[in-house]
């Protein structure tokens, strides 16, 4: 068959879906969607290879498959990506190149990456500090499904967006938001 259906088949077969779940059967499958150019097939792979079955992850394997998903445009490779050069995961830790692909992945509409991005604009870290840039972000997130997010954003404007840490703080727990969880984002 073609690249979907060995890509349907994989992420069938690694997930238990419909199929018995299979790591091995997953991996054959995802391999040669893989081979065929399949985007996701291929961050699947990367994923498969951080988890490699409960032992070390695979970093430079799963780079590689993340690079060649990133390079056909894929958003969530883009993000995963991002993540590793946040936090130093396989690559030398490198706030402006997880920046880059964060953004990367914002500009295909990955969400988590927006808030990511956002967060690294509010701290200035790999990015200049641009808070008015990082409320933006936040928005243009929650309008594509970022739970929580109008009840910060109408704190924020009815209290004139006054951007301090403690504001935040504030604001997060007012709004019920987990501000062990927000102190934590401020902190990044």
């Amino acid at each position: 068959g073609g690249k979907e259906a060995a890509y349907l088949f994989g992420a069938a077969a690694l997930m238990g879906i419909d199929v018995p779940q299979s790591r091995d059967a997953a991996r054959v499958y995802l391999e040669k969607a893989a081979a065929m150019g399949h985007p996701a097939a291929l961050h699947l792979l990367g994923e498969m290879a951080l988890e490699n079955n409960g032992v070390v992850p695979d970093f430079d394997k799963a780079i590689g498959y993340f690079r060649r998903a990133a390079a056909a445009d894929d958003a969530d490779a883009k993000y995963s990506l991002g993540v590793l050069y946040k936090h130093g995961m396989g690559v030398a830790k490198n706030e402006a190149e997880a920046a880059d692909w964060f953004m990367r992945a914002a500009d295909a509409g990955h969400v988590a990456a927006m808030v990511e991005l956002a967060i690294m604009r509010f701290n200035g870290a790999g990015v200049a500090r641009d808070q008015a840039g990082a409320v933006k972000l936040f928005r243009k997130a929650a309008q594509r499904g970022n739970a929580g997010f109008w009840a910060m954003h109408d704190v924020l404007f009815a209290n004139g967006g006054s951007l301090e840490r403690a504001d935040l703080l504030g604001y997060a727990a007012r709004v019920g938001l987990d501000v062990a969880r927000v102190q934590a984002a401020l902190d990044q």
